[in-house]
Parts: C-alpha cells; structure tokens; sequence
C-alpha cells in the first residue's frame, strides 16, 4: 500500500512580483550584459592599440637608410669633383622614397645639403627664406560667427586643466555657469560647478575671438570662399572642419558614425531665465530636453530637444509640448537645429585630410557636447602637422576619447532596444549609469 501525503496549500499567502519590480530587475540585468560586453569591448580595443603602438614603434626605431659605400673622383686639380654614395634601407625598413631624401655631408667649415632629385633643391630654398608654416582657412560665408552657422548649439562650454588657453573673453560669453541640474524621471540630481570652469559663450563673438587670435599669428582667413570640392584644395594638408556632414566625407562616400537630431528655441523674457544654471531632462523615449540661459539683458534661455538617433518624431511638435507641460513662456527670436554626430566619426583621417571637430571626433555621446571636442581636435591635428608626425593624429584622439566612445555608443544602442520594450528601462539604465559614474568620479 501506497502512502501519499498532499500538503494544503493555503489560497491568497503565496508570493507575487510586481510589474515595476519586474521591469527593474530586466533592466538590471540587461545593464550587467551591457556592462560586460563594454569591459570585453574595451579590451579588444586595448589589445588592438597596443598591436598598433607596437607596429609604429618597429617601424620607428627600423625605418631609415644606411650608407653602404662613398666613392669621390679626384681628377688632375686634385679637387674632388664628384661623389657617389650608395645606401640601403636598414634591416626591417619599409620601401623609401629617395625623391624626399636629404643627405648631409659637413665639416667644421662647410655644410653640404644633397637631394635626389631637383624637386628637394626647391624645399631647401623655402625653408632658408622662410620657417613658417602657411595655413589659410576657407570660410564660406561672408564673416566669421555671426552667420546663421553661428549658433547651432546650446552655446555651453567648460575649462578643465589643458583647455584653459580657450577661456571666452568677457564680450565671447554671456553668463557663468555654477550649478547643473539633471532630471530622469523622477529622480532629480544637482551638480556644484567651481567658478571660471562653466560658460554659456556668445558663440559667434567667441569664434571671432578664435579667429583674432590665428590672423595675428599670421594665418590667412579667406572670407565667403566656399569649397564645393576637394579638388578646390591644394594644401599639403588638409584640415576638414566643415561640420556634420562633412563636406569631404560625404563627396568620399565615408559619412559613417551615429548622428542623432535637434531643434533648439531661442527665447527672449522667458520665464524659465535663470543666469547661472543648465537644466537637462532626459525622456524614457531616448531623448533629453536642455533649458540653458543665454543673454541676461534679454532673459533669454536657449530651449532645445534632442535624440542620439533619427526616429522620425516631430521635434518641433514635441517641444511645444514640453513646453506647455513645463509652463515655459517667452518670445521665440531664433531657431536652429540639425544633425549631432555622436562619439567619434570614423574614419580620422585619410590621405593628407585630418578631420576635426563634427567632422571628425563628434561630440559627446552622453550630453552632446562638443565645443571642447573641437577645440581640441583642432590642437591636436594642428600639432601633429607642425611636429611633421600628421598620422599620429588618429592615434592621439583614439587615446583620449576611445574609452567613452565605446561606452557612450553602446549604450545608445542599448537604449535604442530598451525603447521599443518600455520606457523604464530608458530611465533605469540612465539612472543606473549616472550613478556609476558619480562612484568613478
């Protein structure tokens, strides 16, 4: 005989998860495995500069030339009248151009520079006469910042230890910036800024001032000469500054990287004018809405929408919207708005064209801002240039932006899944990064 002892269950005692519980515990999990893809992301990225560094570093320390034999003629006047020097590339060394080879011969009274060809000859002379670099910008319009070009941003700007030589000057920036405040769903975060760090420019005054600056240190700025080729371009080097999207790279065909959308309102008497503080309140939709103050004698605020993707919504429609819930008043005098290319725009460089700013490294992929990125794209593709390294430029900005890049990038596209599931997981992963990053900062 069989035994079957049934334990009574009792109705209405057992446990129950939540939908809101449910929906935190997905999004923790789903954070995890984005957190580790990033980790091993990164690492990749790690091991394949390392392999790059390596590479430079071989070729370094074994490209070059050795002299293999000198023969000189010496005939009946006993003054030598002719040489042959023969060389080889060194052990390991890549093919070398003997058309861009000089060679010099010296003693304690004379100094002899030989090239291989005529065209050498003509560098030597430039360089005797003159040791400066020319460098000409191409401006399309017909000045400088105040064109509709001008100011199509939110004009934010910070300082932070090597961007202090880029610090507006009183007339380039219309307030300080001393607190941030940035609100995901119904969590609301206040940051403290030090004073001199944080601006809102007047942005076509501070080009301006960019521009004073080059034109006394002798670069030639060349007004309402708008390039509509790079066949129009004969530089050594170029320099593609020209925006999102970029004018080279769409005539190449390499307008690749993620580019997200916006619409700003200038407005004037607002209500919502508070001279020292930015506001930013990110959506479970994937966007961000920003409120930063502009001019005080106006009470101007710049109020714009954004999305790091096209999604297709009606941004103008949207911020009505947002601007009927939030009560915001005032008198719209300026709009603008267009693409924002997020993270870094592949590729840097190609050929004798290095791309900066929109062009090239894009701007940040967590706020959008890239005025900083600009500028120091700008400082860096300039000195390489000068320095005669141009194609370290790449590898310098992948050292200082590739690690964000990877996370920013992956987690848009993260929030571009999480987006179409629920609008929660949007907030949760924002708000679980954004404290993450307060713990590593």
């Amino acid at each position: 005989m069989v035994k079957i002892s049934m334990r009574e269950m009792v109705v209405g005692k057992n446990a129950s998860i939540g939908i809101g519980a449910m929906i935190v515990f997905i999004a923790m999990v789903l954070v995890a495995g984005i957190a580790a893809s990033v980790i091993i992301q990164t690492m990749n990225s790690m091991e394949q500069q390392a392999m790059r560094a390596g590479q430079e570093t071989t070729e370094e320390v074994s490209t070059g030339i050795a002299v293999f034999d000198i023969k000189g003629y010496v005939p009946d006047s006993g003054n030598m009248d002719n040489i042959t020097i023969t060389v080889r590339p060194r052990a390991g060394s890549a093919d070398i151009d003997l058309g861009r080879v000089f060679i010099e011969l010296a003693n304690t009274d004379y100094k002899v520079i030989m090239t291989y060809d005529t065209a050498g000859s003509t560098a030597i002379s430039l360089k005797e006469h003159n040791e400066s670099i020319t460098v000409i910008v191409h401006e399309k319009h017909k000045k400088i910042g105040y064109n509709h070009e001008g100011r199509r941003c939110g004009e934010a700007h910070s300082i932070e230890s090597e961007w202090k030589k880029w610090r507006p000057e009183k007339k380039s920036y219309f307030n300080e910036i001393i607190k941030g405040e940035a609100i995901i769903g119904s969590k609301k975060r206040v940051y403290h800024v030090e004073p001199g760090v944080g601006y809102i420019l007047n942005k076509p005054e501070f080009i301006c001032q960019l521009a004073g600056k080059a034109e006394k240190l002798g670069v030639i700025i060349k007004t309402d000469d708008k390039i509509k080729t790079i066949n129009d371009l004969d530089g050594k080097f170029i320099v593609d500054a020209s925006g999102c999207p970029s004018i080279v790279k769409r005539e190449l065909e390499m307008n690749r990287g993620i580019k997200g959308v916006t619409y700003q309102q200038t407005l004037e008497n607002s209500n919502y004018f508070i001279s020292d503080t930015l506001k930013v309140i990110y959506t479970g939709n994937g966007g961000y809405y920003w409120i930063f103050p502009r001019d005080p004698k106006k009470k101007e605020i710049n109020l714009g929408i954004g999305f790091s993707g096209n999604f297709g919504y009606n941004l103008k429609n949207m911020l009505e919207e947002f601007k009927e819930e939030q009560k915001i008043e005032g008198k719209i005098n300026y709009v603008t708005g267009g693409l924002i290319p997020s993270g870094l725009q592949q590729p840097l460089m190609h050929n004798n064209i290095l791309f900066v700013g929109d062009a090239g490294v894009g701007t940040f992929p967590f706020t959008g801002q890239g005025i900083y990125r600009a500028l120091i794209s700008g400082d860096v593709a300039g000195r390489c240039i000068a320095r005669g390294h141009p194609k370290k430029y790449p590898h310098i900005i992948n050292q200082k932006f590739i690690k964000w890049d990877i996370v920013g990038k992956t987690f848009i596209r993260a929030n571009c899944i999480f987006r179409r599931i629920n609008p929660k997981l949007v907030l949760a992963s924002l708000n679980y990064f954004t404290d993450v990053s307060s713990m590593i900062h």
